[in-house]
């Protein structure tokens, strides 16, 4: 196989790939139709799952020939709350995820993927919409749109460092809602399914 790999979409996982290729050897181009990598966020926070596998996540990454040390937080505890408002204490040996900061800023998964993939030799080009995708190409659009997380908002807080909460409370509009929140370098973002029946302010104490 001669000439560049061709990957659509600078999301992590076009990243990923483009990293990996290029320690094997590949001429990798990325084309990302939006001027940036992580358009779609506003160092917003999300988890690297780490809960199903025996394996660290962190480890399998490695594996593949991708830098860990992009900014993280590992969360290994916290309290979950049923429907009814019962408390539940979450502990776990290992991380239950870690925590990574997505978007375009200093201090993002993605800016992070992007200086890895630059340092290798990989050209990335923006602005660059694909209109047709030829066979050989790698596609990484990812989604549109979020599609589990309608509503979000990021405010201080004096939470310790990792904690984490998943309620289904009464007091949401549907009962059904799943409310979520992380805390991190005294911030923490909190996100519901469909939206909020209160303003964050008003949310009840642990």
């Amino acid at each position: 196989m001669t000439g560049d790999t061709t990957i659509v979409g600078a999301g992590p996982a076009g990243l990923a790939c483009a990293i990996a290729l290029a320690r094997v050897g590949r001429s990798v181009v990325v084309r990302e139709w939006h001027d940036r990598v992580g358009a779609r966020f506003h160092n917003d926070f999300q988890g690297l799952e780490n809960w199903t596998r025996n394996e660290d996540v962190l480890h399998e990454l490695k594996q593949a020939g991708i830098d860990t040390k992009f900014e993280k937080v590992a969360v290994s505890a916290g309290t979950a709350f049923d429907a009814k408002g019962r408390r539940y204490s979450l502990n776990s040996e290992w991380p239950l995820y870690y925590l990574v900061r997505r978007g375009s800023g200093q201090g993002t998964l993605d800016r992070a993927l992007l200086a890895q993939a630059i340092s290798l030799g990989v050209e990335v080009r923006f602005d660059d919409r694909v209109r047709e995708a030829k066979e050989t190409d790698i596609l990484a659009t990812g989604p549109r749109t979020a599609d589990a997380i309608a509503a979000g908002y990021v405010f201080e807080t004096d939470m310790a460092e990792g904690s984490c909460l998943h309620l289904m409370m009464t007091w949401l509009r549907p009962a059904t809602h799943t409310f979520w929140c992380m805390a991190a370098e005294g911030q923490s973002p909190v996100a519901c399914s469909e939206g909020f029946a209160r303003k964050p302010s008003m949310l009840p104490e642990r």
